[in-house]
């Protein structure tokens, strides 16, 4: 529509009330024809009829109405009917119910999505996620009809795009198979998962990541797979740099700074401090200072350490990870993927770390930094990792 130049601001603020009343008065109409009535509040759809099915669709976000109701009937809001046929609910396997649509969790796994987001396999891992949270009974075994309707209602994919991701790994984490009820789809393990990635399980880091479905929508799994590698808010985590970040998960720096935003990152800033000893022999913590080195001048700042990350997904059990842990680890060699650990609580988690390095490297000196003591910290509240040499 083209729009007079008007310089006056209320001429053009009268212009755009009446622009979106028009355009409000379209999107009415339209509704009006997609739910089966004419102008004169006739109905136009001879061939629907009614089903008792339970209606799937109530409080779900961004479902049209025509998916919703038309008229009152219930309708499955999946693959759209074709004239003379009717809508019929999907088949089910014995003994499974229809899908219910609250209450429903994901549990990530933090090396499975490091080591998808490494091979550009995310999408491949998050469609294995979402139907091993649609296999509620946890056999397995699942209706394709059901696992189609759950990845559109719930998942908001498409039909297109559910059938065209389900052949991506296809007899890797899942396959599709001809039962007497119906095609099903038999959702392998994780073990089998675990060889498809070729990662084994690190013995660090044994609890799945929990989030709701509600927020591992079509086209958030690659953020909330970065997400899943940071441990949860409440639970002590280490520093760790961008760069290991890249080399554990194979995402850049400006990709990872996007994906944080999107999946709700919480960051914590920490610094680093050393001791030194005073000319009367007492110990006192100074900051550690940065040489910076630029064409016009150098220059020393107080070094900054990496961040602390949480995610926003919740801690859950252990479950299977320390029996597949010790099973891939008889088989598959371990991810050299995994950053070393360069961060400790204490002195004794820092000793038997130097020990560990000693037997495997055969070489000193060790450097770490360890967690100063809230008492010592020269400014109260903040992090602060003190830096230690071992040197024999």
């Amino acid at each position: 529509m083209r729009i007079a130049k008007i310089k006056t601001t209320s001429g053009i603020n009268y212009l755009r009330f009446h622009v979106k009343k028009r355009q409000r008065k379209r999107d009415c109409q339209q509704a009006g024809s997609l739910s089966g009535e004419s102008k004169n509040g006739a109905s136009n759809r001879p061939f629907f009829v009614n089903f008792p099915t339970p209606d799937i669709s109530q409080g779900l976000p961004g479902l049209s109405a025509h998916q919703k109701t038309l008229n009152g009937d219930k309708v499955y809001p999946g693959r759209a009917g074709t004239p003379g046929q009717d809508h019929q609910a999907p088949a089910a396997l014995p003994g499974q119910q229809p899908l219910p649509l609250d209450g429903r969790q994901l549990r990530l796994i933090p090396d499975l999505s490091a080591a998808a987001l490494r091979q550009k396999k995310h999408k491949e891992l998050a469609l294995w996620h979402r139907l091993r949270s649609l296999d509620r009974p946890g056999k397995g075994l699942i209706s394709q009809e059901l696992a189609i309707q759950g990845l559109v209602t719930i998942f908001g994919y498409s039909e297109r795009t559910a059938y065209r991701h389900l052949g991506l790994a296809e007899g890797c984490l899942w396959r599709r198979s001809t039962h007497r009820p119906g095609p099903v789809i038999e959702i392998y393990g994780l073990k089998t998962a675990c060889e498809y990635l070729d990662t084994c399980l690190s013995q660090g880091d044994r609890h799945f990541r929990e989030l709701p479905a509600s927020a591992f929508q079509l086209g958030q799994e690659r953020a909330q797979l970065l997400a899943s590698i940071h441990k949860p808010e409440g639970i002590t985590a280490n520093p760790i740099s961008r760069q290991s970040i890249e080399g554990y998960t194979g995402v850049g720096k400006r990709q990872q700074l996007r994906l944080e935003k999107k999946a709700r990152v919480k960051k914590i800033a920490t610094f680093g401090v050393r001791q030194v000893e005073d000319k009367d022999g007492r110990t006192r913590v100074v900051p550690e200072r940065q040489l910076i080195i630029t064409r016009a001048k150098q220059y020393q700042v107080n070094k900054r350490m990496p961040n602390i990350y949480h995610s926003t997904a919740g801690a859950s059990s252990k479950g299977m990870l320390k029996r597949v842990g010790s099973q891939l680890r008889r088989s598959l060699i371990p991810d050299e993927a995994v950053p070393n650990k360069r961060y400790f609580k204490g002195h004794k988690s820092l000793l038997q770390s130097v020990r560990e390095h000693f037997r495997k490297e055969r070489y000193l000196p060790f450097e770490g930094y360890r967690l100063l003591n809230s008492n010592f910290r020269l400014i109260r509240g903040r992090i602060e990792w003190c830096r230690e040499v071992v040197c024999a």
